[in-house]
């Protein structure tokens, strides 16, 4: 019979998400204490220290006791093989400023059989992003085919290409000559009314553009009708994938 030798050993990683942050917003980070040894570890703590434009939120599980840029979290026994994982979500200062990187150190100690104290550490780095705002609207036609008296429903796609979250979106869709509003999903407002003029989008039919954050997108189907003389404007019916694509975004702030 072999008799395995008492081994002790404890290591932490730490990763960020995403590898960078937009002041005024958050990242997170994945922290994981490992016992590599062959024996149980006893009053293992882990430790995380922030520096001064990152701030604590919140975080699974949570922590033994904290301050904005102090966490400590009283993990305990760790028996040989076992890991203890930890999701951190930290917030940047607003006035951070572009391109500055923000390095931030976990620790981990705990005590073998033998009253050894162990240690291990590790740190993680993230970049504040330098601000731009975008956005994008695409339309496309359904069929691509309309007749006299018939419907045709396109699908309205608007992005936030941008690195920060955009308030008060409005869309709005100039209904051309021969078509007629039928139904909107989410539902839009015609004006001045009736089946004729410009359709309009805003935070009271799509509650997602009071805040539209990075990277989101919203869909919207729109339905019209030719009128019943439409064969008389074939040319014009015919371009009617690309009339629409004269799309504004009439509103939308940082």
């Amino acid at each position: 019979m072999v008799v395995s030798k008492p081994y002790s050993a404890i290591q932490v990683q730490k990763v960020a998400n995403q590898g960078y942050v937009n002041a005024g917003e958050t990242e997170s980070y994945h922290i994981t204490v490992t016992n590599q040894g062959n024996e149980t570890l006893y009053d293992v703590d882990l430790y995380n220290t922030l520096p001064a434009q990152l701030t604590n939120v919140s975080a699974d599980p949570t922590w033994s006791d904290h301050t904005d840029t102090y966490a400590h979290w009283h993990i305990g026994a760790l028996d040989p093989g076992q890991a203890y994982e930890v999701r951190l979500t930290v917030s940047c200062d607003i006035t951070a400023a572009a391109k500055t990187i923000l390095d931030n150190t976990v620790s981990v100690d705990g005590i073998d059989s033998q009253g050894t104290i162990l240690t291990d550490s590790d740190r993680a780095a993230i970049t504040v992003t330098e601000k731009y705002a975008a956005i994008d609207v695409e339309k496309v036609a359904l069929s691509g085919i309309i007749e006299n008296n018939r419907e045709e429903s396109y699908l309205i796609t608007v992005t936030n290409n941008g690195n920060q979250s955009l308030s008060d979106v409005v869309l709005t869709d100039t209904i051309p000559e021969f078509l007629n509003y039928v139904e909107s999903d989410p539902e839009g407002d015609v004006s001045p009314g009736g089946t004729k003029g410009i359709v309009t989008w805003d935070s009271s039919n799509i509650p997602a553009f009071a805040l539209l954050p990075p990277g989101r997108s919203v869909d919207i189907r729109l339905t019209l009708r030719a009128d019943t003389d439409a064969s008389f404007h074939t040319s014009r019916i015919d371009n009617i994938g690309i009339l629409f694509k004269s799309i504004g975004i009439s509103d939308c702030r940082l």
